[in-house]
């Protein structure tokens, strides 16, 4: 990072640069940030978001999915990747790009120096960051998905051994998978789990084209897994339990709410689609 940092200054300047570093990681990541704080304010909220995202994601992120995290987009696009890479570069003491298109956190050090703090350093608290990634990725998916995306030529079609180019889940393929987690992740208000909250809202409008879409992932078996937490969730209110998550049969104990009920149906159709398909293709 030090050498990083070099990199940007004349070489007459080098010996001058490295005396003012100052020593200890915290203290070098608090003049990083400091220098990032020097842009214009649009761009230095905008390289706040882009260091926000990879601290809270569970994997890292490509540059599309990246983007559509964390830029402004209009409701039928995604952020150009070139805008995209020019936000990294401000950003360039803590982000870094491998050839393969993902975008890293330059060393685990700076992961726990923003989670550490993230009220000081990325002005929101974890919660609230795991909370907007769900958002964003909702709004992302929303955005993204629709019946026979991929274009195939008849319903049921096997799932293609390439994905088209552009391929237009790129930017949601995270999204896609993540969602419910960041959403359990943020501690959030518990109407983002009950009837007509944003959990429900969204299966309602876009559960099939979801499931589609992880069909062509190739990771229809997440569906599965993301139905569950979604129930295991649901347990914590009064209004809804679940005798075992480990049967096929969800039975609610007490009084169930209109969400849980389609949640357990919705998990019994993805088992037996994925069951009866033998292998992954996207629903008819």
């Amino acid at each position: 990072m030090v050498v990083r940092e070099l990199e940007l200054v004349k070489p007459s300047m080098m010996l001058d640069t490295l005396t003012k570093m100052p020593p200890g990681l915290v203290p070098f990541y608090d003049k990083m940030m400091e220098k990032v704080q020097e842009q214009p304010q649009e761009d230095v909220q905008q390289c706040i978001r882009m260091l926000s995202m990879p601290t809270i994601a569970y994997r890292p992120l490509t540059l599309e999915e990246l983007g559509s995290l964390s830029l402004p987009q209009a409701h039928t696009s995604t952020p150009h990747e070139g805008d995209v890479k020019w936000y990294i570069e401000r950003c360039s003491a803590f982000l870094t790009v491998t050839e393969d298109g993902f975008v890293h956190l330059l060393h685990q050090s700076v992961k726990d120096y923003f989670a550490h703090s993230p009220e000081t350093t990325l002005g929101s608290s974890l919660a609230a960051l795991h909370h907007e990634m769900a958002l964003k990725s909702i709004a992302g998916m929303q955005r993204t998905l629709r019946r026979n995306v991929y274009n195939l030529d008849h319903d049921g079609a096997p799932v293609p051994t390439r994905s088209p180019n552009p391929d237009p889940l790129a930017s949601v393929r995270y999204s896609c998978i993540n969602w419910v987690n960041h959403l359990i992740d943020s501690s959030s208000n518990p109407e983002d789990f009950a009837d007509h909250g944003l959990a429900d809202r969204f299966l309602r409008s876009s559960f099939l084209h979801w499931l589609e879409a992880l069909s062509l992932l190739r990771n229809l078996s997440s569906g599965i897994t993301i139905l569950s937490n979604l129930l295991s969730q649901l347990q914590v209110s009064p209004k809804a339990s679940v005798d075992s998550t480990d049967t096929d049969d969800y039975k609610a104990t007490g009084e169930s709410s209109q969400f849980f009920d389609l949640i357990r149906d919705m998990l019994r159709f993805v088992r037996y689609h994925k069951h009866a398909s033998g292998e992954e293709c996207w629903p008819e």
